[in-house]
């Protein structure tokens, strides 16, 4: 790798602590309803825990091309997230966004998303009295699962778990078209992956 590939992009202290402010303050509004009194201490917990994650594995020193870097380099391994993302759907753009975004901002949605999911798990159980294979199940009819669209110790074919790379085009599709009527138009499918696989298989998302 040549020297002038290395855009530096470093992160000031200011700049971090801002960005772990906005994540907080964000999060915190988020969850209130879920979390209550206790949401801000939770969220803060959280903020620092991949804050120093993101530290330890330098995400707070890339290149400005980080994106492009990783893409390059995992193009030609079968077996890598680049080739299983372009696999799934993924554009190269696509691809290069996902690598570009701090690792902090990343963990912390990761963190959101996977708590949504684990909460309505939960209720499914307690509140409707489901057990814990059908609420898994519902859990997969109304959210979109992500992780390694190779494994299939769970769910096989379409309802593969969909590369973390496509989550970007996802909240844009749901934006887009709004929750209610994407709502009424997964209940065609058996899990939300399919139909997310169905749209992109059509170039409509």
């Amino acid at each position: 790798m040549e020297e002038s590939e290395l855009i530096m992009s470093i992160i000031s202290s200011q700049e971090r602590k801002a960005l772990k402010n906005q994540l907080t303050e964000y999060y915190t509004k988020a969850l209130y309803n879920s979390l209550g009194s206790n949401t801000r201490k939770s969220v803060e917990e959280m903020v620092n825990l991949f804050d120093k994650e993101t530290a330890k594995l330098n995400g707070y020193n890339l290149p400005d091309n980080w994106g492009n870097l990783v893409f390059d380099s995992m193009a030609s391994d079968n077996n890598s997230m680049v080739c299983k993302a372009l696999a799934d759907g993924a554009t190269k753009e696509d691809i290069i966004n996902y690598f570009n975004i701090n690792q902090l901002v990343k963990s912390m949605y990761e963190w959101y998303d996977n708590l949504c999911r684990y909460s309505t798990y939960r209720s499914m159980i307690e509140t409707n009295n489901l057990s814990e294979d059908d609420a898994m199940k519902y859990v997969r009819s109304i959210f979109p699962m992500y992780g390694d669209p190779t494994d299939t110790k769970n769910v096989q074919g379409n309802d593969r778990p969909l590369t973390p790379v496509l989550k970007a085009r996802v909240c844009k599709y749901i934006n887009t078209y709004g929750a209610d009527r994407i709502a009424k138009e997964t209940k065609m499918f058996s899990t939300y992956n399919a139909y997310i696989r169905h749209k992109i298989a059509e170039e409509l998302l």
